[in-house]
């Protein structure tokens, strides 16, 4: 995959506002704001687009109870209106922060009492929280085995999924951590413990049946299982991106796959830019570029997910078919330039042709058109000056406005 870079912390662990401390989660807003759950310093930092460091909007008062502070924060999420909603695993409740507030502001209990328990208005670890188009919020509570749906101003929450004790069952869980909606309203569930992701279909109780999507074969590092997931996040082809503490990597399982591809990390933790250690959860932005929180590194990585192009192993070319989806609000030609190796869009924004390869060859590729009309193709044959004994990645950079999902590969 693509480039990697710290988009936040790793600046070693600490309070300032360029550090973290064990950061849990992370969101980006669509104006690219990144949103960070920095768990060991009991605040949420928002780092603005570009920004060398973080501001404090909720919490950063120490560990407590109290209404302007946080103990242990976890999952985060958005409302439509900018509000800031945070599993305060801690205090065993979800708190809405309004949208500008800051270090000074006070928070407002909308989900459990502040005590552990699991009665239906109660709330045990609770680890992540979504929050629909309707302003109902999605729980995962994590230590009653069981996701809670609290509708708008409700006193109680109702169960969708698990709640059927600790098991492995279909309708059982252990441990949920993070969940996500797909575009039809499915909702998947983290089940960490079981070591698996659970689907469960719109609208569902804890009565219906979930079905695994990826994992459930036991802990292990193979790519059809999973060791102890914990983060998730979906993309608009309906991939899933899934974080592994126990195996210090990401992986991606494609819609209806039977395992998934490396996508970053590998061969246990460590700290260079191609290691992960204790990766927790994960974020996408609006260009579809993939943020995580790198937990035991204290930084926020972001993975840029260009289109690749694998050149194999013993091979010196390869075949692509490029193409732009007749879409709503894409209206733009893609104009490809062979001699420059860059593609320019119709604005003038290149795409850019990068080779991943310690030794870079000489690349050449013909194109059987120069001008790619939104839902039409080209074909492009790609040639190495040489091959090599292991495998070549070629990837597109997008410097547009269009983002790498308006693009499709015949390899994705």
């Amino acid at each position: 995959y693509g480039e990697v870079n710290t988009a936040a912390g790793g600046n070693n662990v600490g309070v300032l506002a360029n550090q973290l401390a064990s950061p849990n989660s992370v969101l980006i807003d669509q104006q690219g704001n990144i949103y960070v759950s920095d768990t060991d310093n009991h605040r949420i930092q928002k780092w603005s687009t570009g920004a060398n460091e973080g501001i404090t909007v909720a919490g950063g008062n120490g560990s407590g109870s109290a209404a302007n502070q946080l103990k242990y924060p976890a999952g985060i999420a958005l409302d439509e209106s900018g509000n800031l909603y945070i599993a305060d695993n801690g205090n065993h409740r979800i708190q809405k922060f309004m949208q500008g507030s800051d270090i000074s502001s006070n928070g407002t209990t909308v989900a459990g009492t502040s005590v552990s328990g699991s009665a239906a208005n109660e709330l045990n670890g609770p680890w992540a929280v979504l929050v629909d188009d309707s302003g109902d919020l999605y729980i995962s509570d994590q230590l009653n085995n069981r996701i809670q749906k609290w509708t708008t101003d409700a006193a109680s929450g109702t169960t969708v999924a698990g709640g059927n004790g600790i098991g492995v069952s279909a309708i059982q869980l252990d441990n949920p951590s993070s969940i996500v909606f797909d575009e039809s309203g499915a909702l998947y569930v983290v089940d960490k413990n079981n070591h698996r992701i659970q689907k469960f279909v719109a609208n569902s109780t804890s009565t219906p049946q979930a079905s695994t999507v990826a994992g459930g074969l036991g802990s292990g590092s193979a790519t059809n299982q999973l060791n102890t997931p914990i983060g998730i996040v979906i993309d608009k082809k309906g991939s899933l991106y899934i974080s592994e503490m126990g195996n210090h990597r990401i992986q991606k399982w494609k819609n209806g796959a039977t395992q998934g591809t490396n996508v970053l990390g590998r061969d246990g933790f460590g700290e260079t830019n191609d290691k992960l250690n204790n990766p927790y959860g994960l974020g996408l932005d609006q260009a579809g570029d993939l943020y995580i929180a790198d937990k035991s590194n204290n930084r926020i990585q972001k993975l840029t997910l260009a289109p690749i192009i694998k050149i194999a192993p013993n091979a010196s070319s390869a075949n692509i078919s490029l193409t732009i989806p007749q879409t709503a609000g894409i209206r733009k030609s893609l104009i490809l330039t062979p001699t420059s190796l860059k593609g320019l869009l119709a604005d003038l924004n290149p795409i850019e042709i990068l080779i991943n390869h310690p030794i870079a060859p000489a690349l050449s590729f013909n194109l059987s058109s120069n001008e790619v009309m939104p839902g039409s193709s080209v074909t492009m044959d790609l040639n190495l000056s040489q091959s090599y004994l292991d495998p070549i990645s070629v990837l597109f950079r997008n410097y547009s406005t269009l983002s790498a999902n308006d693009f499709t590969f015949d390899d994705k």
